[in-house]
């Protein structure tokens, strides 16, 4: 069966994009992009994310994401059971079964490691005392972080250190990874169109630019939720929105426009007609069947 990933170069070369293009596009590293196109899958990260690697990638391409998926769940199989079946039959070998010059070599490296050992264990001795005394500072420095506090008219106030940013204990953390932006479900099996949720982010951020003159709704926690922007966007006009949780994108024209979820493209230069798109947070609940909007 042909590799289906080899496809991935020639249709990205084909539409004049560089492997920067293309991380850009879809926020995946440039590594991870090359490791793709030549199906070297053990240098991509754990499969719950290549998965979604293929998916981004693929849509970016317009190609058909399910034979890319396909092969690469078979290569996982079949590196699942090579890793299982090394592990039951060891990496140890009786010495009984190995041959003569095989058991010298291995008594060889065992009195090479043991040198090795041994020598190691001479150099600390001989520096114990060095090694006692950096164990005590820092030993007294971990103690004095710790317990580095002073009390100020009757309450105590913790005193922090120059490289640490001072804030509010409940304040958020900052997130400092990048937005990861999926294709979860299709219009296929969704009325109100693809949806697509938002990773790594604080909220949702939705910004569309226009081609040529077209229309857009715009709506605020979900399909049914309050509109935001419902008119036409005139040539080269821009327009970003966001929320907590969810925003719903109508366009009428979705080919004449450049629509960013979270900093990230998604692909609509092949929908010549009125499409939906719903782009929400990881942790945004479902809408039900009732919502309002529609392609009509």
């Amino acid at each position: 069966m042909p590799n289906p990933f080899t496809q991935l170069r020639t249709t990205r070369e084909n539409q004049q994009l560089s492997v920067s293009d293309v991380a850009e596009l879809t926020q995946i590293e440039p590594h991870y992009i090359e490791a793709l196109e030549s199906a070297e899958f053990s240098k991509l990260p754990d499969p719950v994310y290549v998965r979604g690697y293929i998916r981004t990638y693929a849509r970016v391409l317009n190609v058909a994401p399910n034979p890319l998926l396909s092969h690469y769940k078979k290569w996982e199989e079949q590196n699942q059971s090579s890793m299982e079946a090394e592990a039951a039959v060891g990496s140890a070998v009786p010495v009984a079964s190995l041959s003569r010059k095989e058991r010298s070599k291995r008594a060889k490296d065992d009195a090479g490691r043991a040198a090795l050992i041994n020598e190691w264990w001479n150099r600390l001795s001989q520096n114990k005392v060095v090694w006692v005394a950096a164990a005590v500072i820092a030993v007294l420095a971990i103690g004095a972080v710790v317990t580095w506090t002073v009390v100020s008219e009757g309450k105590e106030v913790k005193v922090v250190s120059a490289d640490s940013e001072a804030k509010p204990s409940d304040a958020p953390a900052i997130n400092k990874q990048r937005p990861r932006v999926m294709l979860v479900q299709t219009s296929d099996s969704y009325e109100f169109g693809d949806v697509y949720q938002v990773e790594n982010a604080d909220q949702v951020m939705v910004k569309i630019t226009a081609k040529k003159p077209t229309d857009i709704r715009v709506r605020a926690g979900g399909p049914k939720g309050k509109a935001l922007f419902d008119k036409r966007l005139e040539a080269n006009q821009t327009m970003t929105f966001n929320d907590d949780k969810w925003l719903s994108v109508r366009l009428d024209n979705p080919d004449q426009v450049a629509l960013f979820a979270n900093g990230v493209l998604i692909d609509t230069s092949t929908q010549k007609e009125v499409s939906l798109y719903q782009v929400r947070m990881a942790n945004a609940t479902g809408e039900d069947s009732s919502a309002q909007e529609s392609t009509e």
